[in-house]
This record gives C-alpha cells, sequence and structure tokens, in this order.
C-alpha cells in the first residue's frame, strides 16, 4: 500500500479557554475531551510569515504527541474558504483523501483528512481536523486538531479507517465548539518564552 507523508507546517474537544496572563507566568490552554492542552512551542513559520502556536498534553512535546492542538496563521490569505480549498489541493496532490465543508454565511470551512506511513513500523496514522476562519489581525486561521495511532500490522489500517469514519463526525462537532485562542506572537521553546522578559523557568506548574 502507499504511504503518505505530509509536512503540515508548509500550509498551515468540554472545551474551555484561558487566556495568559500579562505577567507571562502562565501560558493559555485549551481543554478538549477531558484533557488540558498548555501553549508549548511557538515558532514564526517562514513558509506562511507568521507564527504557528502548538498545545501539548501534560508530558508530551513536539517529538512525543499523541494529541495536538494548534494555531496556524495564514496572514496572506484573506478568504478562509479559498485557504481550505488551497490545503485540499495540496493533500490531493499528495495523494490524501480529505473531506471539505464549506459554511459560507460565517466564511469558515472545515477539512479533515488522514496520513499514513508505512516507512517503518510501528505505523503511524494521524487524524487530522482543520478549522479555517478569518483572523482578528488580518489573513486566516487555520485552528487544528491531531490525533495520533501507532499499529504494527498492516491489516489494521482498514480497521481503523472504520472506526475514524464512524468517530469523525463527533470529534468534528466538539471541535467547532472550541473557542479559538488568541494567537501568541512570540518564540516558544517547552513552555518557555525566548525573546521576551520574564522568562518561566519552571512549566511544571504550567503544565499540570
Amino acid at each position: 500500500m502507499k504511504y503518505f507523508v505530509l509536512i503540515i507546517s508548509i500550509l498551515v474537544l468540554g472545551c474551555g479557554l484561558c487566556l495568559a496572563k500579562s505577567n507571562k507566568q502562565e501560558f493559555q490552554y485549551v481543554k478538549f475531551n477531558g484533557a488540558k492542552f498548555t501553549l508549548f512551542y511557538s515558532t514564526k513559520s517562514k513558509e506562511l510569515g507568521s507564527y504557528i502556536n502548538e498545545y501539548y498534553k501534560k508530558n508530551q512535546t513536539y517529538t512525543t504527541w499523541n494529541e495536538l492542538i494548534a494555531l496556524h496563521h495564514y496572514p496572506n490569505a484573506y478568504s478562509p474558504i479559498d485557504q481550505a480549498k488551497e490545503f485540499r489541493t495540496y493533500l490531493q496532490e499528495q495523494g490524501v483523501p480529505s473531506e471539505l465543508n464549506i459554511d459560507e454565511k460565517h466564511n469558515s470551512a472545515t477539512l479533515d483528512f488522514i496520513i499514513i506511513s508505512q516507512q517503518k513500523r510501528p505505523i503511524l496514522l494521524e487524524f487530522n481536523i482543520f478549522r479555517f476562519a478569518k483572523s482578528p489581525k488580518c489573513g486566516s486561521i487555520g485552528f487544528q486538531y491531531a490525533k495520533r495511532y501507532k499499529i504494527n500490522n498492516a491489516l489494521e489500517i482498514n480497521k481503523f479507517k472504520k472506526t475514524i469514519e464512524k468517530e469523525r463526525k463527533k470529534y468534528i462537532k466538539k471541535f467547532k465548539k472550541v473557542n479559538v485562542p488568541e494567537l501568541i506572537y512570540e518564540e516558544i521553546d517547552k513552555g518557555k518564552y525566548q525573546r521576551h522578559e520574564g522568562i518561566v523557568e519552571n512549566n511544571d506548574d504550567i503544565l499540570g
């Protein structure tokens, strides 16, 4: 079976949101499906020309995560719907099937897809949802939820797809109810600001 590898960075669920305090001693977080995702990493993308904020669960990082919430800013994408269509075209070019739902009334769109990589064992499967909407400042925002699964038997892939097909609508419905957090225009790594005074020295409480 052909495998798909997608680098999402070139493009760009009860639910709650806590904004970062002005003293930068606490980072904002998002709650989804009973888990707390805390802003852990932020960097400026050369491809997008703006920041990507990534939220992880406690004790997970950009190399160890199995669930991720992220915020992608597309400063030059004035239409969220067009941005969603462009992203889908990219997925199609990579051979990745996807489903796009457009909301013309609210100028927004939701895109979901599955990435499968069989380069090595265990096989990596990644379910993604992107919500595209207007940015409060400029351009568009892509709000992402991703969940990774690892399996050791290629025969389990079809079983996984059937499971996701049954659950995807539930995930999408819940994800649409999540408040989009404020985009942080700062370099953050491992829960610490990189370009600011008052760098957080200990993030144990932050990630608790």
